[in-house]
């Protein structure tokens, strides 16, 4: 551990003089209709559409777990049921948002989403947002916000293949396709993956395979250079075998999950005034089906059929408008319903939950004051639900760029809440007369800039979280009880020492406690690191990753007793060749040295694997 945190130390010096793209504020497209600026007092990792085509990954889930401040946990092989943590936040209160449609399943019994099945293609960027943002995302954005934005096509016509093979049977085919004229353009993608698997459960001996097929596009209409309308969708439909849970004891060959989702966007905007005011409106939905299947087996005579159904439905007015340099004026006024019903049948009886509705009403208004030394941001959201009443959300920041030394300075404080969900409400083990759950964040952060393209970021923060949801185990009810406290480092880093060298990392330190207990959160490790160092050649180049996680608590699948799960360093390598614009071979190796570890305890992770793929233009 010592060695390791010297490592970090010595990276960190490092990284006060590298040159090369810092990612992390580099984002600022005001002159896409289909974009909303990215605020400069906000700590969001930005990733691009070539950030993701570098990583040779395939899934949102796979980008993600190389952000600063996220800590993801797959509980088995893709397609098993995947988390995003956020500063120590809960998963659930993660708002998941793609082309402005929230996604979370309002089915599930937290709102939470599953990042399982998400493919990362025909996506033009994904923003990460940390800490709570419900001033200006509303309900739900607790412990932060993963929007995610479709690509919008160019003009002309391109189109594209990829095709990936390897350990454990893996294969996958894309092909996409974009273009269209200056006034019309789209862009969409088609994509399966397949993968005889391995067995969830950690000692099992029966693989879960996987099929997941998606489907997504963008269709955008530019009437002038300042009026567009946007429609989008994207679907996914994913059969997985499960296990019981973790442990060698819980392999199951006839437990199958199936699950669909579709989400769809149609947005409108424009500037008048001579672009002082930018309006922008959209109606946005999307609904999820599972079904889980679990028939009788020699080690299981469980016979249980599960049906579980979700729909979001939203709709929202908002823009900025330029008082005059440097003072804007962001408001939002926008209306949230969401719907959920299950039943469930199984040995000796069922159960149901009837189908229940909440809504939520509310507007923000924000001031934004930047010019070339000084910005500052101050806001306020007030929100009224059908299920709990009122709710007040704020956010201030202030932050001063010091021209002279390439240095950005940002305090920053935030507030957020989430409704409780449907099934916390109105199951059989739910209480109508629930709350929302509470946060309140701060931030301080260092941005050095070393040249035009160069930066290292330093975070410190703390959030606290109230009135939080747990269930009694007494009385089998939810009811408003729990507080926490997550506070910690992010430090960010990303160059290129020479013209043959690139190295990409972060680091982050983590506290967490559960006030009640005393005791830290689960799955939460004290230190977490990312790496990658590149190695660049004419036509092709070279990587060597690495992702460390610290000891952290956690829940024995079989005992339920609290348990320490030890730490891990994984290590990976990535190649690729480009031969020509039509053909570009990419080959990688996950767990370099087969370093036996479990993201959850009681669930497996892949060995040492290996897989190769073929892409380019058509």
């Amino acid at each position: 551990m010592k060695s390791f945190c010297i490592f970090i130390f010595t990276v960190a010096i490092t990284g006060l003089y590298i040159e090369d793209v810092f990612c992390e504020e580099i984002v600022i497209e005001a002159a896409r209709l289909d974009s909303e600026r990215v605020d400069p007092s906000r700590s969001v990792s930005v990733i691009t559409s070539d950030d993701i085509d570098q990583m040779h990954v395939n899934s949102v889930a796979d980008v993600l777990r190389e952000v600063p401040g996220i800590q993801l946990t797959s509980q088995g092989p893709q397609g098993q049921t995947t988390s995003v943590f956020i500063r120590g936040a809960r998963s659930e209160g993660t708002l998941v948002i793609v082309d402005g449609v929230e996604v979370n399943d309002a089915s599930s019994p937290a709102c939470g989403f599953d990042f399982s099945a998400l493919s990362s293609s025909n996506i033009e960027r994904i923003e990460v947002y940390r800490g709570p943002q419900s001033v200006r995302f509303g309900a739900g954005a607790i412990g932060g916000v993963i929007n995610i934005v479709t690509k919008q096509g160019e003009p002309g016509l391109s189109a594209g293949y990829d095709l990936e093979g390897g350990s454990f049977g893996t294969r996958r085919g894309l092909i996409q396709s974009s273009g269209g004229s200056e006034m019309l353009r789209y862009s969409t993608a088609i994509e399966g993956f397949g993968s005889d698997g391995f067995s969830a459960a950690s000692g099992g001996s029966e693989p879960d395979r996987t099929k997941i097929t998606s489907a997504s596009g963008k269709v955008s209409w530019i009437g002038s250079s300042t009026t567009g309308v946007f429609a989008s969708f994207r679907h996914t439909q994913a059969d997985v075998d499960i296990d019981r849970g973790g442990g060698a004891a819980s392999d199951d060959p006839n437990n199958e999950s199936m699950s669909e989702q579709f989400s769809a966007s149609l947005q409108a905007r424009s500037r008048f005034i001579n672009d002082a005011l930018k309006l922008n409106a959209g109606v946005y939905t999307a609904e999820t089906v599972r079904e889980l299947s679990n028939r009788p087996d020699d080690n299981d005579t469980t016979d249980s059929q599960n049906q579980f159904y979700g729909r979001n439905f939203k709709a929202r007015v908002g823009g900025d408008f330029l008082i005059g340099e440097p003072h804007t004026l962001r408001f939002s006024l926008d209306n949230r319903t969401e719907l959920a019903h299950s039943n469930s049948e199984f040995t000796g009886g069922s159960s149901s939950v009837p189908e229940e509705s909440q809504s939520v009403t509310g507007g923000g208004l924000t001031y934004l004051f930047e010019d070339r030394e000084y910005f500052a941001d101050l806001g306020a959201r007030i929100d009224q639900s059908t299920t709990i009443g009122e709710v007040e959300s704020y956010r201030a920041s202030v932050g001063r760029n010091i021209l002279a030394s390439g240095t950005k300075v940002t305090l920053a404080y935030g507030t957020g809440y989430k409704l409780p969900s449907l099934f916390q409400l109105f199951s059989s083990f739910g209480d109508e007369n629930l709350d929302s759950e509470m946060a309140t964040s701060f931030d301080f952060m260092i941005e050095q800039r070393v040249s035009q393209r160069s930066a290292f970021i330093f975070t410190v923060f703390e959030t606290r979280y109230s009135n939080m949801i747990d269930f009694n185990l007494a009385t089998n009810r939810y009811f408003n009880v729990a507080a926490a406290v997550s506070r910690g480092v992010d430090l960010a880093f990303k160059g290129r020492f020479n013209e043959l060298y690139s190295f990409d990392g972060n680091y982050s330190y983590l506290e967490t406690e559960d006030r009640s207990t005393g005791l830290g959160l689960v799955r939460r490790p004290y230190n977490s690191f990312n790496g990658s160092l590149t190695r660049h050649f004419d036509n092709y180049s070279v990587s060597v990753l690495n992702r460390f996680r610290d000891d952290r608590p956690d829940i024995d699948p079989v005992s339920f007793e609290r348990v320490n799960n030890p730490s891990y360093l994984v290590w990976g390598l990535n190649t690729s060749v480009t031969l020509s614009p039509t053909l570009r071979v990419n080959a990688r190796i996950d767990n370099l040295f087969n370093e036996n570890y479990e993201e959850v305890a009681g669930y497996a992770t892949p060995d040492r694997s290996f897989f190769v793929g073929l892409s380019g233009e058509i």
